[in-house]
């Protein structure tokens, strides 16, 4: 078959000299093994070794399975402290579902996965690793379907906005998780393998399993980058999220044990799972990162702790930039997660205008809305309740005042934009 025996001894001897002289005369500084479970434990320990004492920041991960009916030699978990890292299928199935079905996974609502996303996120390091660096979190790779082919063949009765959704909140799940993220060529554009009927037709096997498939099947087709320019942007912006904030690359399994929080079913409910990453570098003006993820087709709210809160991550954009600040009484006071969506926000000290909220006992009916900026007088202010705009009228200088009849008796959203940033507060009649 087309399989070796690296039990040999002139075998490990070929494949040490080739990797020592990769590393040394051609500086590569990355090393992926193809069905790394055919490779015993002890040679990847020694690959590692060799590699990290000439480079010790190389990467070196494998797939620790193999094929050919070969007995497996690297299993996960046999890569403990052993200086190299797997191919982490868990949490991959955990987010999409089975690799080749029609199974669904959490990022498409299937709740039955949420105890195996749990244990992704902070690096799988109650389950097979000893620190996040041996855990590569992927949702799609070059075999089996890309991720979204998965997402197309699995949720075919699904709208085109609730795909996308899905596409994003993936890979928010692993870009958000403890350890190394790998992502599949072509993702950041809704790769496809399914190439136009009118230039060639393909069998589903050729899309599910494309080693020996055509160019039309295998291309990165970049014409997608433009017409997919939305989930572009998305990517990028968590990619660019993750590499500004160290929260998201704990470097120890203590450093996670230490600053990673879930939120319990009460704080978190219906399928969604949230949790906070302690402030590990003060005095940078971020505070504490709460991270949450929506699985369901309805919009999910969690009550949300006292201070202010920047949202950096919502179902539309991504980056480390604000996209908007939510002011958090600890009284009832919550932030929405879209479906299918993940949230980001941070502990910001922004200072927040001041918003009163209160009732006329002549007009039970008017909700009224008082508005106070300190830090000066803005260049543009205005107030939207539901997504409408309010009129402002000028009561004195830096305060304006609005009113409105009967709110809805659900969440309402009243949002407030002074200048470039919009402030946020969620509120009810029953907590007005």
């Amino acid at each position: 078959g087309n399989t070796i025996d690296f039990t040999k001894p002139m075998v490990r001897r070929f494949v040490l000299q080739s990797v020592r002289y990769w590393v040394e005369e051609y500086h590569m500084d990355g090393f992926r093994f193809d069905q790394m479970g055919l490779i015993d434990t002890e040679l990847m320990e020694e690959i590692a070794t060799m590699v990290h004492g000439i480079n010790p920041d190389a990467i070196i991960y494998g797939e620790p399975w193999g094929g050919m009916g070969a007995p497996i030699l690297t299993a996960k978990g046999d890569q403990r402290s052993k200086g190299f890292g797997v191919f982490n299928d868990d949490i991959r199935n955990a987010i999409r579902g089975d690799t080749d079905g029609k199974r669904p996974g959490y990022a498409m609502g299937n709740l039955d996965n949420w105890e195996e996303v749990q244990v992704g996120v902070p690096g799988s390091i109650d389950a097979f690793a000893d620190d996040p660096s041996e855990t590569m979190n992927y949702v799609s790779a070059h075999d089996n379907y890309t991720w979204f082919d998965k997402i197309e063949r699995t949720m075919e009765e699904s709208t085109e906005d609730d795909k996308i959704a899905m596409n994003k909140l993936g890979i928010a799940i692993v870009l958000t998780s403890q350890g190394i993220p790998f992502i599949h060529a072509g993702s950041e554009f809704r790769r496809t393998k399914r190439p136009d009927p009118s230039v060639e037709v393909v069998s589903e096997e050729e899309v599910r399993n494309s080693y020996n498939a055509s160019d039309e099947v295998n291309k990165l087709d970049w014409a997608r980058k433009y017409s997919e320019t939305d989930t572009y942007e998305y990517y990028r912006g968590l990619i660019e999220l993750r590499k500004a904030r160290k929260e998201f690359r704990l470097p120890t399994a203590d450093d996670i044990r230490n600053n990673l929080h879930f939120w319990d079913s009460a704080e978190s409910p219906n399928g969604t799972m949230t949790f906070t990453l302690s402030d590990v570098t003060p005095g940078d003006g971020w505070g504490d990162i709460i991270v949450s993820y929506n699985p369901t087709a309805e919009v999910q709210h969690i009550n949300m702790p006292e201070g202010n809160w920047a949202v950096v991550v919502d179902d539309e954009q991504a980056g480390a930039s604000v996209i908007e600040v939510i002011a958090g009484s600890g009284e009832g006071q919550s932030f929405g997660v879209a479906p299918y969506s993940a949230k980001v926000l941070y502990e910001t000290d922004v200072s927040i205008p001041g918003i009163n909220l209160f009732q006329n006992p002549a007009l039970p009916r008017n909700f009224h809305f008082a508005i106070n900026v300190t830090s000066g007088p803005p260049q543009s202010i205005a107030l939207e309740l539901n997504g409408a705009e309010l009129p402002l009228k000028p009561l004195e200088e830096n305060t304006w005042y609005a009113s409105q009849q009967s709110p809805s008796t659900d969440t309402n959203e009243l949002a407030l934009t002074v200048d470039d940033i919009k402030f946020v507060r969620y509120f009810s009649i029953e907590s007005f």
